[in-house]
């Protein structure tokens, strides 16, 4: 395979997985928009799901222009609603409210359609991923007088700091080499001594 076929496919397969995949980040206590567009206009079931929980209840299960809250998972109940309850268009987005640490993780939207060919499929089809982030700090936005915002710089702070320590550290042993080794090659070059 040659260098061009293999950058080709490497590309193909960055940019079809960066189409579907989003990250939002948020603080807790907001609400958090985890957008997701369906390609049909009339939705029959609507699945968002957490799968890297081990469980399978649901963070949103809607079938048949309803919300079925019995397939929710319990720390989602009240918490979850479609950003447009008639879904105009295929948005089948969601605004998850308060959030806390424990939402960040990986949601997935599904959807099957209202359509001859849709409801052949055994499972509906995968439409988004995103990965929801809940921190403390550290994120771009409104400043606070509260200070939390000065530890979002320090974040960046530290590792710099750290980098430029090791920096330092490589050059004083490369100069303590070197004059070892200058050293070495003067008393080499010397007549020895009788």
């Amino acid at each position: 395979m040659s260098m061009a076929v293999l950058a080709s496919v490497i590309m193909t397969v960055l940019s079809s997985t960066s189409e579907d995949h989003q990250d939002v980040k948020v603080r807790p206590g907001q609400n958090a928009t985890l957008q997701c567009q369906s390609p049909a206009s009339t939705i029959r079931l609507l699945q968002w799901s957490r799968p890297d929980l081990a469980s399978d209840g649901y963070v949103l299960f809607y079938r048949d222009k309803r919300s079925v809250q019995s397939f929710q998972l319990p720390s989602f109940h009240h918490r979850v609603q479609l950003v447009d309850p008639e879904m105009k268009n295929g948005d089948v987005s969601v605004i998850l409210k308060n959030v806390t640490v424990n939402d960040s993780g990986t949601y997935e939207c599904r959807v099957s359609a209202n359509s001859k060919e849709h409801r052949k499929r055994a499972t509906p089809e995968t439409i988004n991923t995103i990965v929801l982030k809940v921190q403390h700090s550290g994120l771009t936005g409104g400043n606070s007088d509260d200070g939390r915002h000065i530890s979002g710089h320090l974040g960046a702070f530290v590792p710099a700091a750290g980098l430029f320590l090791i920096l330092i550290l490589a050059f004083v042993f490369l100069v303590v080499i070197f004059k070892k080794s200058k050293r070495r090659s003067e008393n080499s070059d010397s007549p020895p001594d009788i």
